[in-house]
């Protein structure tokens, strides 16, 4: 929302679960949310991101790009502030009885790889399917070939055609 706010786009921006933010498939940003129990069964919360603004890596596992290439003269400042405001809309809506519902409506509205073939990885265990949905607590839901769901808590996803170089190609169902 933030991008688009300072871009002047309409969902310029798609979502990669669980943390990526894509445009045309080229990786623009990442989101890291960690959190951590603390006292009184109270949750910390720590959340980092980066955005292309004026430069992108040329090399690495996957394509990338940056706003400038796009075309937008966005500065850090401009976009942190609108991020703060964005941000604080949608911790608002979250805090709202029902309000994941909302968050997540508007999550899968953006999601570019809804629909398709991919594959995720945690650790040494890896799976392909078809990305269903997401649940209520917003985990991977994933159709598998047997006909069974899984699951997905947290883990690398691999879109079709967008795998690390070196990596084997998704089955296809």
């Amino acid at each position: 929302d933030a991008i688009d706010k300072c871009a002047g786009t309409h969902q310029m921006v798609g979502l990669k679960w669980p943390n990526d933010l894509l445009v045309d498939g080229a990786k623009l940003s990442g989101i890291l949310l960690e959190a951590e129990s603390v006292s009184r069964g109270r949750t910390a919360l720590v959340l980092g991101f980066g955005v292309n603004c004026v430069a992108h890596p040329e090399h690495g596992l996957y394509p990338t790009v940056d706003l400038a290439a796009l075309g937008h003269r966005i500065s850090a400042d401009q976009l942190f502030n609108a991020l703060a405001l964005s941000l604080d809309h949608w911790l608002s809506v979250w805090r709202r009885a029902g309000g994941f519902k909302d968050v997540r409506k508007a999550w899968l509205a953006r999601a570019v790889h809804l629909g398709r073939t991919i594959r995720v990885r945690n650790g040494d265990r890896e799976m392909a399917g078809i990305f269903l949905d997401l649940d209520n607590r917003g985990h991977l839901v994933l159709g598998l070939e047997n006909g069974q769901r899984e699951t997905i808590f947290a883990g690398d996803v691999f879109l079709e055609g967008l795998q690390p170089e070196g990596s084997p190609d998704i089955p296809k169902f």
